[in-house]
């Protein structure tokens, strides 16, 4: 059509859809990111149109560019600071705390070794901030600890006692683009994946808790991370540092390393750890895959509960429904459309019947409200794309596109 300057089939789809979608001459105007074609258009005082997918692109780039901002500048150095120190307490205790918890010190220091071995820098006299450095059996487990890491597939951790997956840490993401947020990476999924089983080692998840409580500098910064953390990824899903406290209440004026080897004080820690909530997102796993097992557990920087992660975890069954997708998040917020094309195109039922009651269930418990219910900018970030998805203001209709 001369008088348009459009072709006839583009006619057609405009017709039909209300939009058509054409390749940009890429000589002339070589986009590479998605604000650039609006910023053109703004220079050029061309019409445009702002859609969902743009606010909600524009919504992910705040998120995730104001979070490596603060990774770097805020969240490392205070994690250098307080990884030091608590490596530091942790040998001065083991010299001078009782022979019965030497083993409970030793894995408390290799602990934090690990941790400070995976945000060392070559920068001059970083071993000179620890003015002892472990030996014996700690420095033993943690090289052993690193060594895994180091290898990035599954094998048995010589701290826990138990199968980990340490393919985990193979660095991904934005945490890709420095050697400061590479530095980060790998310290904070130490932290949120290496929990200490509470039944098993009680004792080093009292003893690290009871550092943090009596040095009120480090609980500073240790609640300074874990909030800025939380502000956008929400709550901790894992036994950490405020519950354990709680947990450690009723030895409070009474000297905790006394306690650890009496046997009424460790009965009142048993019943005080068996009091705290249990985490909602469980790995679902096989018979063969019962070494990673592990019961309540302590982290110190324990992993986030995410309304995304628990609908998976939920909507998988080890051997016959191996792999959820993304499309089971959107069915269980309500999405009819999505719920169709996982229907269509992904096994769902076919070999786990159960499947059809656990969506029924979660769709229930997500219209609920309480999954998302935690003021953080994940949780806002999911229910915009619910509110895009599953919302009409009353009394309006969705636009034509």
């Amino acid at each position: 059509d001369v008088e348009s300057g459009l072709s006839r089939a583009q006619i057609r789809l405009l017709d039909k859809n209300g939009f058509f979608v054409i390749e940009p001459n890429w000589d002339k105007y070589p986009y590479l990111k998605m604000h650039q074609p609006y910023e053109h258009m703004e220079y050029t005082f061309n019409s445009m149109i702002i859609t969902t997918d743009v606010v909600l692109h524009m919504w992910h780039v705040f998120f995730a560019e104001s979070m490596k901002a603060l990774e770097t500048i805020e969240y490392l150095p205070n994690l250098e600071e307080l990884s030091l120190q608590m490596e530091q307490q942790a040998i001065d205790a083991y010299r001078n705390g009782p022979d019965a918890l030497d083993e409970a010190y030793a894995n408390v220091i290799a602990f934090f070794h690990v941790a400070n071995s995976l945000l060392r820098t070559e920068e001059p006299g970083w071993t000179s901030k620890l003015t002892a450095a472990p030996s014996g059996d700690a420095l033993e487990t943690a090289e052993a600890e690193l060594a895994n890491i180091e290898a990035e597939t599954a094998d048995e951790s010589p701290l826990l006692g138990r199968k980990i997956d340490y393919s985990q840490f193979k660095v991904r993401g934005h945490y890709t683009t420095s050697p400061e947020l590479t530095r980060y990476f790998k310290a904070m999924m130490w932290y949120g994946l290496m929990g200490f089983d509470l039944k098993e080692q009680p004792e080093e998840a009292a003893l690290i808790t009871d550092f943090l409580t009596k040095n009120k500098d480090l609980m500073a910064l240790w609640q300074k991370n874990y909030e800025l953390t939380a502000m956008y990824s929400g709550e901790s899903d894992d036994i950490s540092v405020p519950q354990m406290q709680e947990a450690l209440k009723s030895f409070q004026g009474k000297d905790l390393n006394r306690e650890l080897i009496n046997q009424s004080g460790r009965k009142a820690l048993t019943q005080a750890i068996k009091k705290l909530p249990e985490p909602r997102i469980v790995a679902q796993l096989s018979e063969e895959n019962q070494d990673f097992k592990v019961e309540k557990n302590f982290k110190f920087m324990g992993q986030r509960f995410s309304v995304d992660a628990y609908i998976m975890q939920k909507l998988m069954k080890p051997i016959v429904r191996p792999l959820p997708t993304a499309f089971d998040v959107f069915a269980a917020m309500g999405s009819a459309p999505a719920e169709s094309y996982l229907r269509e195109n992904y096994d769902t039922n076919q070999a786990w019947p159960e499947y059809d009651d656990e969506l029924e269930s979660l769709k229930k418990e997500y219209a609920a409200g309480e999954l998302t219910d935690g003021d953080n900018f994940y949780n806002g970030w999911i229910r915009a794309i619910d509110r895009t998805l599953n919302y009409v203001p009353e009394g309006k209709e969705i636009p034509y596109f």
